[in-house]
C-alpha cells in the first residue's frame, strides 16, 4: 500500500470514531432524538410546583386583628368587608377599561373600604388605623420620590 491508501484510511477511520462517539451522547425520548442533559438532574427542575391559592382576606383580616387589637365581632364584621371589597376589585380587574379608569376606580373602592373598617372601629382603634395608614402613605412617597406620576395602584389598608 501506499501512503496515500494509508493515510486516508487513517483519516475514514478516526471520522468514523468520532461520528459514533458524538452520536453516543444522543438518546430516544419522548420528543424523538435529543441530547440526554437529564442525567443527574434527580428532577429538580421538573418538580411539579404547589399553587396554593392565598386567601387575601384572611390575610388582610389577621393582620389588622394583631395590628388594631380586634374583638371577634369586630373580626366577622371585618372578614365580611374584605370578602365584598375583594369580589369588587375582582370584577374591576376584569374590566376592559383604560388603566386611568382602573385606577380611579381602586382608588374609589379603596377609600369606601376605609370608610366601611372605620365605622366599626373604637376611637382607639381609628387613631392606631390612621397612623398605620399615614405611614404606609410616606413609605410609598419616599419609594416614588422623584416621580411625578399619579398612584396606579390600590393600597389595601
Amino acid at each position: 500500500m501506499t501512503m496515500k491508501k494509508i493515510v486516508l484510511n487513517v483519516i475514514v477511520l478516526l471520522m468514523t470514531v468520532v461520528s459514533f462517539s458524538a452520536s453516543a451522547q444522543y438518546q430516544n425520548n419522548q420528543m424523538g432524538s435529543g441530547l440526554d442533559r437529564t442525567m443527574g438532574t434527580d428532577g429538580r427542575y421538573n418538580a411539579p410546583r404547589s399553587k396554593e391559592k392565598t386567601d387575601y382576606t384572611k390575610l388582610m383580616v389577621t393582620n389588622l386583628t394583631k395590628q388594631l387589637s380586634l374583638d371577634s365581632f369586630q373580626n366577622a364584621i371585618l372578614t365580611k368587608i374584605f370578602e365584598e371589597y375583594n369580589q369588587k376589585i375582582g370584577i374591576l380587574s376584569a374590566e376592559n377599561i383604560p388603566v386611568e379608569a382602573k385606577s380611579e376606580k381602586f382608588k374609589i373602592a379603596q377609600t369606601a373600604l376605609d370608610v366601611r373598617i372605620i365605622e366599626i372601629l373604637t376611637d382607639k382603634q381609628k387613631e392606631t388605623f390612621t397612623e398605620m395608614k399615614d405611614a404606609k402613605k410616606n413609605k410609598k412617597n419616599k419609594k416614588k420620590k422623584g416621580s411625578d406620576s399619579d398612584e396606579t395602584e390600590h393600597e389595601m389598608f
